[in-house]
């Protein structure tokens, strides 16, 4: 019961779900904790990649060694520690060791790099929530929020609505808008929090609200102000989601409503909506996804406007919901208890003549009660456009050392 209550608060954190789930190849090991006693729990996940890639033109490595194929390994271990000494009370500590050859981007000796993945002490008392430390803070599809912070977020949390405020300061390293969480090279650093240096001097505040209505509908209301060391980069953000079924347990609908208002004044809305479904009922039905997501009034200039860059969808590039416009598909199929196919494409345009595009093509197999996670995939970039594409190798092994 008392790890069931900490999974619980640790997705409490994060708010709500995030509907574009390759975005931070989301941890299992909060399921998987060793008990030492009532009190303390301990687990790590080890995780590695490999990326073979064959460069072709418009890609951001292209410009860095000249290589025309690359070969990337990575090595990632997450301990992970909880302990309990009050009900309503909880620490939390995550670290990240991280090893990647051919090295780091910032850093380009080959070696190992650190980081704290999360660190904060809940206080949950029935239906009040406050947490302070490192913590991770999204929002709706994260295209305005999915950051993490050194901060304080606090507020009620009741089964009819909840109620959030936050404040904090977040750095470069701490980044989660990148479909792999551990392997940023390719995520190309062009604006927002990816321009800033790795001093904690970017500001945030804000408040999320959220509404549990009939018919399992949702809705949320975000409104975030940024202030980053860059005085230009200074904005007011605010997200209107809903997402609820359209028909129950066949179709459902997320919408986001986007509006940001920079610091000369100018306003740029946004919109993303996707649409799933399966097509019968069963725990091996196929699920699909069909979305579009649109930045109103953009242009080359207003892209840098945004402080964030979080709507990452591939496994190799970053779709930015103010790079104009974005059109995906995304489906797996289970078609074991231990196989899952899947296949996804995203093309984004300024205009049609102008165009990026991503398919993902691959398969992922799990082991040993979703402890042994195995996904391989071929990647191919920039098809659709006259520049040479870019075609790669994805390969990924994750094990939970655990329960």
């Amino acid at each position: 019961m008392r790890q069931h209550r900490f999974i619980i608060r640790l997705l409490a954190v994060c708010i709500v779900q995030n509907t574009a789930e390759a975005r931070e190849c989301i941890s299992r090991l909060p399921g998987h904790l060793y008990a030492l006693g009532d009190t303390f729990e301990i687990g790590a996940e080890l995780r590695s990649f490999y990326l073979g890639v064959s460069v072709g033109d418009e890609m951001p490595s292209t410009s860095l060694d000249g290589r025309e194929y690359q070969n990337n390994v990575m090595f990632g271990l997450r301990p992970m520690a909880t302990w309990f000494p009050h009900q309503d009370l909880s620490f939390v500590g995550e670290v990240e060791l991280r090893y990647r050859w051919p090295g780091w981007v910032a850093n380009t000796v080959q070696g190992f790099d650190f980081r704290p993945n999360q660190a904060f002490v809940e206080y949950a008392p029935k239906d009040w929530l406050l947490v302070s430390g490192i913590q991770a803070i999204n929002f709706g599809t994260a295209a305005v929020l999915d950051q993490r912070f050194a901060s304080v977020l606090g507020g009620y949390k009741g089964e009819a609505f909840h109620l959030l405020g936050f404040f904090g300061a977040t750095m470069r390293e701490w980044t989660r808008s990148a479909t792999n969480s551990m392997f940023m090279r390719y995520a190309a650093d062009t604006i927002g929090w990816k321009t800033l240096g790795p001093g904690i001097d970017n500001f945030v505040a804000g408040a999320m609200f959220g509404l549990y209505l009939p018919w399992h509908l949702k809705v949320q209301a975000l409104y975030l102000y940024s202030g980053p060391a860059y005085e230009w980069l200074r904005s007011h953000a605010w997200s209107l989601s809903v997402k609820g079924p359209i028909v129950r347990r066949r179709l459902s609908f997320v919408l986001d409503v986007v509006g940001l208002l920079s610091n000369d004044g100018f306003f740029l809305p946004g919109l993303v909506a996707e649409l799933r479904g399966q097509p019968w009922k069963a725990s091996t039905a196929p699920w699909l996804a069909l979305g579009a997501a649109s930045s109103f009034r953009h242009d080359q200039k207003t892209r840098l406007a945004p402080v964030y860059e979080n709507l990452s969808l591939g496994l190799l590039r970053r779709f930015s919901l103010y790079h104009g416009h974005v059109f995906y598909f995304r489906g797996s199929w289970k078609v074991t208890g231990y196989v899952a196919p899947f296949a996804s494409y995203y093309a984004q345009s300024y205009e049609l003549d102008d165009i990026s595009d991503e398919l993902d093509v691959g398969a992922e197999v799990t082991l040993l009660a979703e402890k042994l996670l195995f996904r391989a995939a071929y990647i191919a970039v920039n098809l659709a456009p006259e520049a040479a594409p870019t075609h790669a190798g994805y390969f990924e092994l994750r094990f939970i050392l655990g329960q």
